[in-house]
C-alpha cells in the first residue's frame, strides 16, 4: 500500500509540472511517505527526516512534505 502510495504522489507531482530526481541536492521538494507497520519502518522515517535537517537548512525555500500513517499518528 505505501509503494502505491508513493507512486501517486509522484505521478501528482509530475502532473503538476516536477521532474522526479533521486539526486538530493537537485531537489526542490522532498517527500517522506512514512509507515507504522513496523517499528523498524517508524524509525528509520524520523531518522531520515533528521538527516534531511540539512538540506533544508542549506534551501530554507525547499519543501519537506512527511506524509503516511506515521505522520498522522504524530
Amino acid at each position: 500500500m505505501n509503494e502505491a502510495d508513493s507512486e501517486n504522489i509522484a505521478a501528482s507531482f509530475r502532473r503538476r509540472g516536477f521532474e522526479l530526481t533521486d539526486e538530493i541536492k537537485k531537489a526542490d521538494a522532498v517527500v517522506v511517505n512514512t509507515c507504522t507497520v513496523r517499528q523498524r519502518a517508524e524509525d528509520k522515517a524520523i531518522s531520515q527526516i533528521g538527516r534531511l535537517r540539512l538540506w533544508k537548512e542549506k534551501r530554507p525555500e525547499g519543501k519537506l512534505f512527511v506524509v503516511g500513517c506515521a505522520a498522522q499518528n504524530m
